[in-house]
């Protein structure tokens, strides 16, 4: 590996570790605050809403908010749980 490739490998390790301490921090501070049930797979309603939040935080993000970037991605992490995560693990061999 080139030393350039090398830096940016460690860039993006950089980038992912922080990005997802900062969504941690986040999804603790509402754990705190009573919200849950995001893992519910049961309650077929629990998508639908995780979209509704993200769209009303795409929106937010768009009129100039830019600390609804750690929101945005918590949500989408929570849909990809619901909605794509068996598939990635069946295609990683997880299972």
């Amino acid at each position: 590996m080139s030393h350039r490739a090398h830096r940016e490998q460690n860039a993006l390790s950089r980038l992912v570790s922080e990005f997802a301490e900062a969504m941690r921090q986040k999804l603790w501070k509402k754990q705190r605050e009573g919200r849950s049930g995001w893992q519910d797979t049961s309650d077929s309603k629990v998508p639908e809403i995780l979209r509704e939040r993200l769209y009303e935080h795409v929106e937010a993000y768009r009129r100039g908010d830019p600390k609804q970037l750690v929101d945005i991605a918590n949500l989408a992490a929570m849909l990809w749980y619901h909605e794509a995560r068996e598939a990635w693990m069946l295609s990683q061999d997880k299972y």
